[in-house]
């Protein structure tokens, strides 16, 4: 009984000494983290490709990211394509199959991620160089097979309900303001298309 006495009178203290604290006046914030950032080495390769090289020898990690300046390209009848034709990037290339590839990824515990426009790869320092060769097979060697074409076309939204759920989304925000207009977005276009047509 003495023991949730005294318990009780300690919380009753810690629980008075947290009430003394003003909170309408806001704390005074600690000092600024430092943020230091190297300056990366810009070299340019022989066919243009501008690169730029941070070293960070902290972790035993390396990573590269590929951007691809392409130019805005009017997709017209084929909308979106340029979107699933990136995501079918990455899954293999013509000279090594796509269980091959994914396993391999996996056993180094590497990451590598493709999309319309950029690439991205990390893993650690000792497996990078094989890391390299896989993210740059890929993207100049792609394989577009016609059964990933197939799964990458289903994972997209059918009209009907695009159409449904851009119509809900509208009658919440503006429940008053319903105007026809297109909801169509470039979803619709896009699973009525060939795998060669979009290549």
């Amino acid at each position: 009984m003495k023991k949730i006495y005294i318990l009780y009178l300690a919380l009753f203290s810690i629980s008075s000494l947290a009430a003394q604290i003003d909170r309408s006046v806001q704390p005074t914030p600690g000092p600024a983290p430092v943020i230091q950032l190297d300056e990366p080495q810009t070299f340019t390769l022989k066919n243009g490709m501008t690169v730029m090289v941070v070293e960070n020898h902290k972790l035993p990690r390396a990573a590269v990211t590929l951007n691809i300046d392409n130019p805005p390209i009017f997709e017209g009848d084929y909308a979106g394509a340029n979107s699933l034709l990136g995501s079918m990037l990455g899954k293999g290339s013509l000279s090594i199959s796509k269980n091959n590839f994914e396993e391999e990824i996996d056993f180094m515990g590497a990451s590598l991620s493709f999309g319309s426009s950029s690439a991205f790869a990390s893993s650690l320092s000792r497996y990078f160089p094989r890391v390299l060769e896989l993210l740059a097979d890929a993207a100049l060697n792609p394989n577009f097979l016609q059964e990933e074409f197939e799964k990458e076309k289903e994972k997209l939204p059918r009209p009907a309900v695009v159409v449904a759920r851009a119509a809900q989304h509208r009658r919440r925000r503006h429940p008053r303001r319903i105007r026809p207009r297109s909801l169509l977005g470039w979803q619709c276009s896009i699973p009525f298309h060939k795998r060669i047509s979009l290549m």
